[in-house]
């Protein structure tokens, strides 16, 4: 069996049983801060389900999303409360997405597993506080770094959004070598999203919202 095979079995297993002691070890942490020109903010509602659905389909390159859902959910619900930037003093709307969809393996990491194209699970929850927008999404079986939680503020004012976040994931023990390379694929993967957003909430509603063509991972 070449050392590919025996990658994508331990991938496999580790995907297919959660509890595994094949991904039992420490959370890797990144942070990232961005500032994006926007024009006119809140230009769509961004806890609207059509804003939602446009950003969802442009962060995963286009692919048709599976069992997609969107329903407004209470503050308590929302579990914004453990969210980093959640302001206790503002009122908050809150919605929540869930959905399914096909990722192409990052170029990055084919070398090193045959599984080719798999299905990520994404769950997101919005929250709009006055001119922030909070993010909690968890993304779920993902080769590689098992499953990813990412937080996020995005601040719209002045004609910018200021974006501070937070991405937590897991990379199993066996896989310790690809540690600056997973922080590069989630880094640059949640970059994604944000473009995704921020082209959605900045660009007129008077003007058709094309799907945005991000560069391949």
């Amino acid at each position: 069996m070449s050392a590919t095979h025996i990658f994508s079995v331990l991938l496999l297993a580790s995907m297919l049983n959660p509890s595994s002691g094949l991904s039992q070890t420490p959370s890797e942490v990144v942070r990232l801060t961005r500032t994006d020109a926007c024009d006119q903010p809140f230009a769509r509602e961004p806890a609207d389900a059509e804003t939602l659905h446009g950003e969802a389909f442009e962060w995963t390159q286009h692919a048709p999303l599976k069992d997609w859902h969107f329903a407004p959910i209470s503050l308590a619900d929302s579990g914004m409360q453990n969210n980093e930037w959640y302001d206790m003093q503002l009122e908050a709307h809150c919605v929540r997405v869930s959905y399914s969809s096909a990722v192409r393996m990052p170029a990055v990491l084919q070398k090193y597993t045959s599984l080719g194209n798999f299905r990520t699970k994404i769950v997101k929850v919005t929250c709009v506080q006055a001119d922030v927008v909070l993010n909690d999404i968890h993304l779920s079986e993902i080769p590689f770094v098992r499953r990813v939680h990412i937080t996020s503020k995005m601040r719209f004012a002045n004609g910018v959004v200021e974006t501070r976040a937070r991405a937590e994931y897991v990379l199993p023990w066996y896989l310790r070598f690809l540690e600056t390379t997973a922080r590069s694929v989630v880094t640059r993967s949640y970059t994604d999203e944000i473009q995704a957003t921020v082209h959605q909430l900045c660009v007129a509603p008077s003007q058709p919202v094309m799907p945005l063509s991000l560069p391949s991972r």
